[in-house]
């Protein structure tokens, strides 16, 4: 999870566009390529967590939140209607659809994915 969280840290900080859009796309492709790692989709994806490790893991989806909305804060101030609140909502999106996506495609299923990234964008959309 730390590794992770520092992944995804860099990749906000090293954003190529300043677009809202490309929020999602990190967001999105984060988690397509931390699940296509065999540990880490057994583990989340087959949700072989015991109570420990699932509340590291509400923490780190809440961590994951604040560098979201910082973002969009960053990047997108038009978005004022959005809170932290919408955020997490965002992050346990993908995180569902995610797994889903790996769940029945140890690859990622594509058509899932593609799915996720619209599910996100008209959500997050709304707040803008």
């Amino acid at each position: 999870m730390i590794d992770s969280y520092g992944l995804i840290t860099r990749q906000f900080t090293n954003r190529s566009r300043t677009t809202w859009t490309e929020i999602v796309d990190i967001l999105v492709g984060h988690y397509r390529q931390q699940y296509a790692i065999p540990l880490i989709r057994e583990l989340w994806v087959g949700q072989h967590l015991n109570a420990s490790i699932r509340s590291l893991d509400q923490i780190w989806c809440d961590e994951i939140a604040v560098l979201v909305f910082e973002q969009f804060e960053i990047h997108a101030p038009r978005f004022n209607r959005l809170s932290h609140l919408q955020c997490a909502i965002a992050v346990e999106i993908i995180e569902r659809l995610a797994q889903y996506a790996f769940r029945t495609n140890p690859s990622g299923d594509e058509t899932v994915l593609a799915e996720s990234h619209d599910v996100l964008r008209e959500y997050l959309s709304s707040f803008e």
